[in-house]
């Protein structure tokens, strides 16, 4: 968005409030300011208040989520990602509006334009016995642009539900089906050196995507973060990782291989796609000694495939790379007028 009077074009950027959805969207932030605009992020006191303790006072601040139910809100914990999201979709828009009201423009009549949101599938489960009974094996060869030999089970947790008033399930299906189609843009951490299929497919349905990964990158001054400090140490060898995005971005960047150790939500889908590119070593939750050291021992064995990937990735985001171009270009439409607001939600 820019006001006429505005000197410089004014970015708002409004991540969902989890660490994995922030972290990209600062770097974003930085990358936009580092060419000249405006840019305002906008985050909630929660997790804002755990990056300052984390970081210190000199740390980019975060954005907000809710504390677990009944827990105080300084605990360090993993967030209740059903509650941020019901939250959300309860609080958002009223409070986006009046933000931009305050910022000097005009909401318009629909609500904000978005510029990015996000773009996941959905799948309902018929009962409870399909969690356990082997359905969940089931293989999913008519998905286009997902890799061979993908199960039920390699999907996103989020989407194990037999309730059709889930809050998560809902906001999915609306994201996919209303959202992502009317978006201006939909902006996504990846490269197409590395989900060429999938970004094709993707593209098929909504043309507005843009791939602009890895946001990891390094600088030549050395790394935006702590995990890419150590990431990228001649020492590592391999990262054990619960398999979230960034992290899963920032080891292809690096060019470490990992020890995939996936808890909920889309980890699974990245460990499966780590283990299929050959970077990953999937390690079951409830693994032993024998299993973690025949874990390691394997995926010690893994760091060519990764050297090969960390070339495509600094291809990509190099000058005259396919996310660098793309990156650009965004940035050109976005200072040529078009005044979106960037919101992933």
């Amino acid at each position: 968005m820019a006001s006429p009077a505005a000197s410089k074009p004014h970015v708002v950027l409004i991540p969902y409030p989890a660490q994995g959805h922030v972290t990209p969207f600062l770097r974003l932030a930085k990358a936009l300011h580092a060419r000249s605009f405006h840019v305002t992020f906008v985050h909630t006191e929660f997790n804002r208040a755990r990056l300052l303790r984390s970081r210190g006072a000199a740390a980019v601040a975060g954005a907000d989520g809710l504390p677990p139910p009944g827990q105080p809100a300084e605990l360090d914990a993993t967030q209740d990602i059903w509650a941020i999201c019901e939250a959300t979709r309860r609080t958002g828009p009223g409070h986006v509006r009046a933000l931009v009201e305050r910022l000097g423009r005009e909401a318009a009549a629909g609500g904000v334009p978005p510029l990015i949101r996000p773009f996941d599938g959905s799948l309902k489960i018929r009962d409870e016995s399909c969690l356990t009974n082997g359905y969940l094996d089931t293989r999913l060869d008519w998905v286009a642009g997902m890799i061979a030999g993908v199960r039920l089970r390699d999907l996103p947790t989020f989407i194990r539900t037999t309730d059709p008033d889930d809050a998560m399930l809902n906001i999915t299906m609306k994201q996919c089906e209303l959202d992502a189609p009317a978006a201006d843009g939909i902006l996504l951490n990846t490269f197409d050196g590395l989900e060429r299929a999938a970004l094709d497919a993707i593209r098929a349905r909504l043309p507005n995507t843009i791939a602009v990964g890895p946001s990891a990158r390094r600088s030549r001054r050395g790394p935006l973060g702590p995990e890419e400090a150590v990431l990228g140490h001649r020492a590592t060898g391999a990262f054990l990782s619960h398999c979230g995005w960034n992290s899963t971005v920032e080891s292809l960047a690096a060019g470490v291989p990992m020890l995939c150790w996936p808890f909920f939500s889309e980890q699974v889908t990245n460990c499966r796609y780590a283990c299929e590119w050959g970077v990953g070593v999937e390690m079951a939750r409830d693994a032993g000694r024998r299993e973690v050291e025949a874990a390691v021992r394997e995926v010690m064995g893994g760091g060519e495939k990764a050297a090969a990937m960390r070339r495509k990735a600094a291809a990509a985001v190099a000058p005259g790379g396919s996310s660098r171009r793309n990156l650009e270009s965004l940035f050109a439409e976005i200072a040529g007028g078009v005044q979106p607001v960037i919101n992933p939600v």
